[in-house]
């Protein structure tokens, strides 16, 4: 059953992706010389309302075929705020792209955007749908060229109300990665970009995303490493003058220990245990 689940989900996000990715680029391809003819421009949403919907369809859709499901734990708080948020998270695997959209649809349909490593500009999809809402792309090696394209980015969230979303381990924790880190189940932060982020934004609140996959053993899509697994999700928001001017020490000092001891109580929970093994 567990190689059946495999293959259909293979199949799945196959037809899925290139289904919606063509839909989605032949719409944008018709309506934006449509809209000009009348002297209108494409909303500037349009593409963001595309990808939260497919975030929410793959990620259902992935959780179903592979048996798997999801715990959400998200903090009272965040629905009566009415606007958008700065989001940091950690990253676990390939699914967690579709976790993000999925979380910030829970938290009341909201939209959101990324940044991104510099090298995901040759992915072809991506690189499009990114371009379109006006993600960050980041040169990791050019601290210069992050900070003007994060300032840029933070001014784009700001005008089309949107909120950001960073990864801010910088990529997937796996195992060999987490054994070389001084943390017991995340890697190393790079604050910088956040720090950026909170400098710009400073009115913003931020929306931390804790994650974990209870019984993952890979971290592919096209693998049966979500298997029957549970996936745990918190959510935490800070109001702006609940957090100190220098988000990146903040990040380093108190965020990142918080959710490394809330992980580790995840792990050794003996009902979540049980819930990934049935």
């Amino acid at each position: 059953m567990n190689a059946v689940s495999a293959l259909l989900s293979a199949v799945y996000f196959l037809i899925f992706n290139l289904t919606y990715s063509v839909i989605w680029f032949v719409s944008v391809l018709l309506l934006r010389p449509m809209l000009r003819m009348v002297g209108h421009e494409l909303p500037r949403g349009y593409t963001d309302v595309w990808a939260t919907g497919w975030g929410v369809a793959l990620l259902r859709g992935g959780l179903f075929l592979s048996r798997a499901r999801v715990r959400l734990n998200m903090d009272d708080r965040i629905a009566d705020h009415d606007g958008p948020f700065v989001v940091v998270m950690n990253h676990q695997a390939t699914f967690d792209i579709a976790v993000a959209f999925y979380v910030l649809w829970r938290a009341g349909g909201r939209r959101m955007r990324w940044v991104l490593k510099k090298e995901l500009l040759r992915a072809p999809v991506v690189r499009q749908a990114c371009l379109e809402t006006r993600s960050a792309f980041v040169d990791r090696r050019n601290r210069r060229q992050a900070a003007a394209e994060l300032r840029r980015f933070a001014g784009d969230l700001k005008r089309d109300r949107v909120s950001g979303v960073i990864f801010v381990e910088g990529t997937r924790a796996t195992p060999d990665k987490i054994r070389r880190s001084r943390w017991q189940n995340l890697l190393e932060p790079r604050p910088a970009g956040f720090a950026v982020l909170r400098e710009e934004l400073p009115d913003w609140p931020v929306l931390s995303v804790t994650l974990h996959w209870h019984g993952k053993d890979g971290v592919a899509v096209f693998n049966t490493g979500i298997w029957k697994s549970l996936l745990q999700v918190e959510c935490t928001m800070y109001e702006p003058d609940a957090l100190p001017s220098d988000g990146g020490g903040w990040l380093e000092a108190t965020e990142w220990p918080r959710c490394d001891a809330l992980i580790t109580r995840w792990k050794t929970d003996r009902t979540l245990i049980g819930r990934a093994q049935s």
